[in-house]
């Protein structure tokens, strides 16, 4: 009698064991997970801060450079577009991506 409930009992401790193994891998897993989400949001917002602050300079109410010119949304667009590419070069430089 008493050997079996000691087996019983061995055998609840190894099953307590592998479920809490099994647990703080789950949870390793998830932060892994979280972290690489976490990257992807921060660089995201990184990449679009410079073409925000850019936007919000030409939109307040002052003259904005080449106003007179019928390609000005274009030459605007464009430089939003290489402050876009400036901003990834320097993050592949820095190995951040």
């Amino acid at each position: 009698m008493i050997g079996t409930n000691i087996r019983v009992w061995n055998s609840l401790e190894s099953s307590k064991e592998t479920i809490e193994s099994l647990e703080a891998t789950n949870n390793s897993l998830l932060s892994n997970k979280l972290d690489m989400t976490m990257k992807v949001l921060t660089i995201f917002s990184a990449i679009l801060l410079p073409l925000t602050v850019y936007s919000n300079i030409m939109s307040m109410s002052t003259n904005i450079p080449l106003h007179n010119n019928e390609n000005a949304f274009w030459i605007h667009v464009s430089i939003m577009l290489a402050i876009a590419l400036f901003t990834v070069l320097i993050f592949k430089v820095r190995k951040w991506l």
